[in-house]
């Protein structure tokens, strides 16, 4: 993709961050969102790829949430690309998040996925660490 393709990207997360702000603000030091594999992991749409998480929201209002998955060369461990996605959900609802993936290269990678909350930039979730194979 060329810059067109980084621009979209880019705007693609920046619009989901604004548009899923947080109606009340979770409590402090609490994990209100569990993270787990979602059912595909990958998924396509058109010509983009995404990284599929399921997300829950423990907290009883409504949460804004960004999502960020950071990936990592096996076995180096050095970073290759951290992208972004964001779900806004009341609590106990579950709902996926998607992240897309956007100039990584074919392969296999260690993927640590967490949540934050918006527009609080607290951690609301434990890391969930994936490998997952492009």
């Amino acid at each position: 993709m060329g810059q067109g393709g980084a621009a979209l990207a880019f705007l693609f997360s920046v619009v989901l961050m604004t548009c899923f702000l947080s109606m009340t603000s979770p409590p402090a030091n609490a994990q209100v969102a569990g993270l787990f594999v979602g059912k595909p992991l990958l998924v396509t749409i058109g010509d983009w790829q995404f990284l599929n998480v399921t997300v829950q929201d423990y907290y009883p209002g409504r949460t804004g949430m960004v999502g960020f998955a950071v990936w990592k060369e096996i076995p180096s461990g050095q970073t290759v690309a951290a992208e972004t996605c964001g779900v806004s959900l009341t609590g106990g609802e579950m709902g996926n998040c998607y992240s897309p993936i956007y100039g990584i290269s074919p392969g296999t990678y260690f993927v640590g996925v967490f949540a934050i909350s918006i527009p609080y930039n607290l951690p609301i979730s434990l890391v969930l660490t994936l490998n997952v194979s492009v």
